[in-house]
């Protein structure tokens, strides 16, 4: 079966908790990307989607720019509902395994719980990422992939 490395090998951008959301905008606006991994160090925090920068915005309404800049990515993050969206697999992994985590990952509606896997080497948070997936990564792949 085909294997997520390196099918989904990526640079992929991540975030540490002290960046500021000024940085997190430009690499938005640059990539297009709506989900960061974010680390200290090497400890994987957890995932930055664009879900929770939406909430941390509206609770900004009032004097937004001033703060909007300079806040931190650790204090966007805890706006989301659950950093803990994100699944590892390691660069040997197949496709098929990635398939499994989605459709794990969704609730009885068919929300997805998981977010996106991120590709280490051995499959710990503790690696730097290699690549990553999204749910539509895989709809896509999904389409693509002989059965």
């Amino acid at each position: 079966p085909p294997r997520v490395y390196p099918y989904f090998a990526a640079k992929v951008a991540r975030f540490s908790p002290s960046d500021t959301m000024a940085y997190v905008f430009e690499v938005m606006r640059r990539t297009d990307y709506t989900q960061f991994p974010v680390y200290n160090g090497r400890d994987y925090v957890g995932l930055l989607t664009d879900g929770a920068i939406a909430r941390w915005v509206a609770r900004l309404a009032s004097d937004m720019r001033a703060e909007l800049l300079q806040a931190t990515v650790s204090t966007v993050l805890g706006f989301e509902k659950n950093v803990n969206r994100a699944k590892f697999l390691c660069r040997r992994a197949t496709v098929y395994e990635a398939e499994d985590i989605f459709r794990d990952g969704t609730d009885r509606n068919g929300k997805w719980r998981v977010s996106a896997i991120l590709i280490t080497d051995s499959g710990h948070p503790s690696e730097e990422p290699i690549g990553i997936i999204t749910p539509s990564d895989m709809l896509r792949t999904w389409s693509e992939t002989p059965r």
